[in-house]
């Protein structure tokens, strides 16, 4: 028996998004900063962080799912020369250009293994096209995004797949794949660290790691789940989670969430940032899946 499969136009306060169905799997994107708001599975918890406390306000950020950061990460200012330079303005948005304008849908397919989406940026900057393109399968979403340049000259970016997991508690799940690799540690000063053993997650967490193999997972026992997280032409990454010492200050936030997701954050940063060429695609972006465990 076939999946059912299907495609639909929704309103979220104003704010167009489509929803994808394909058997027990689903997807939300909102049209706004082309933002995967929701991923998971009929009947158990949520693969993607959908944040309880979210505003969905036309024009402002909204906080969870996966936001799309280009073409430069955080404020303007940290990120490499060649990005700095390549995008001057007077009042850079953090996370750069995409998030608060409305992507347009630019193509969508309905196949029996398969839903894909595409959404167009109106950005346009140095001859540059950006677009993102979803996929979900009955067992796996895929992201990417995809950059062209039809200008003259080679353009440096930073972006980011900014994606919010959920967990049951995230003291108490364990991570795979970062024993070995580096990583820049921005709560003592951005100093460069070695990672020895995998890193465990108490509560303030923000690291920026270099050097990441193509799979990552994320152990949860209390949700007997492990999900796995397959980065594309990607090798760095951000872990972040406020912990509650910045949990009760966070717009769009509860004091108490924090134990609730982790961010694993896909990106092209630092040593690993993007720089397509004049006449050329560049891009990266992440495949998604859970597979069963047994509680220990």
């Amino acid at each position: 028996m076939l999946a059912t499969a299907a495609i639909h136009a929704v309103n979220i306060n104003g704010l167009p998004a489509w929803r994808l169905e394909l058997g027990d799997a689903f997807a939300l994107i909102s049209a706004q900063g082309a933002q995967l708001l929701e991923y998971g599975f009929h009947g158990e918890p949520a693969v993607i962080w959908n944040n309880p406390h979210a505003s969905f306000i036309p024009g402002q950020p909204i906080r969870g799912g996966v936001p799309v950061c280009w073409p430069w990460f955080t404020a303007l200012e940290t990120n490499p020369q060649a990005v700095r330079d390549a995008w001057q303005c007077a009042e850079p948005p953090f996370h750069g250009l995409v998030r608060q304008v409305d992507w347009r849908l630019e193509c969508t397919s309905l196949e029996p293994q398969a839903l894909r989406l595409t959404l167009r940026s109106p950005v346009d900057h140095h001859g540059l096209t950006t677009r993102l393109h979803l996929s979900l399968e009955p067992l796996a979403l895929e992201l990417h995004l995809e950059i062209s340049n039809a200008g003259s000259r080679s353009i440096a970016m930073a972006a980011a797949l900014h994606s919010y997991y959920a967990v049951s508690d995230v003291r108490e799940v364990s991570l795979q794949g970062f024993a070995g690799t580096r990583y820049q540690d921005n709560l003592k000063d951005r100093v460069l660290c070695q990672q020895v053993d995998e890193p465990p997650i108490a509560g303030l967490t923000e690291r920026v790691y270099q050097g990441l193999p193509d799979r990552l997972t994320l152990e949860d026992p209390a949700w007997q789940r492990r999900i796995v997280i397959e980065p594309r032409d990607s090798r760095s990454a951000v872990l972040w989670n406020p912990g509650p010492e910045r949990a009760a200050s966070l717009d769009q936030f509860h004091p108490e969430a924090w134990h609730g997701m982790l961010c694993i954050e896909t990106t092209r940063v630092q040593e690993d940032l993007l720089e397509v060429a004049a006449g050329t695609q560049g891009g990266f972006g992440v495949r998604i899946s859970r597979e069963p465990t047994t509680r220990t």
